[in-house]
């Protein structure tokens, strides 16, 4: 395994070790009589939520240009969630996949993306981004663009489930066309 992919597969297990922390709410508000510094000059700064122990788990495929096709047996990522406003959010992800070629043969898709999300109505968002994956098979970081639609849940799905989506990433190898679609849960 090349130095990037072990790098990624570190830093996978100690977020999975380290659970993360969530918080829904911005901090709390100052001392009655108190006022911000940001309220004062009237800068209206806005503090953001983050949630940062989501992590999400999905199944999907990989299609080739020539034809071809490998099946993603799982994808795991942890997928930490800024609220810039009730209508936007920002989004990374840290992630590995794991595709299986035709031969039957795995190995290990490592990613770092960023996205942002606009909420088209309470059950839906669009959202796009990029990044880049590093692929084990051939030791090479190739650039990704992701669009994709993501269904909040506004009470957990069986108290786990935060969210739903669908994701197709266009992977820019170089050699050929190379589509990636997932479906998925965020937890």
């Amino acid at each position: 395994m090349s130095h990037p992919a072990k790098f990624f597969a570190a830093l996978l297990c100690l977020v999975a070790v380290s659970g993360g922390a969530r918080a829904e709410e911005p901090a709390a508000a100052a001392p009655a009589g108190a006022q911000s510094t940001a309220a004062a000059s009237g800068a209206g700064l806005k503090l953001f939520a983050l949630r940062a122990g989501v992590t999400s788990l999905s199944q999907g495929s990989i299609e080739f240009g020539e034809g071809s096709s490998y099946s993603i047996t799982g994808k795991v990522g942890w997928t930490p969630i800024y609220t810039l406003s009730d209508a936007f959010e920002a989004r990374g992800e840290l992630g590995a996949s794991f595709p299986k070629t035709p031969a039957d043969e795995f190995f290990i898709v490592a990613n770092a993306e960023a996205s942002a999300s606009y909420r088209l109505s309470s059950w839906m968002r669009v959202e796009a981004g990029g990044g880049i994956q590093f692929w084990s098979d051939n030791e090479a970081m190739h650039p990704v663009a992701t669009a994709g639609f993501v269904f909040p849940m506004s009470d957990k799905l069986m108290g786990v489930v935060d969210r739903v989506f669908v994701d197709y990433s266009m992977v820019f190898t170089g050699v050929f066309e190379t589509h990636q679609f997932q479906l998925g849960v965020a937890i």
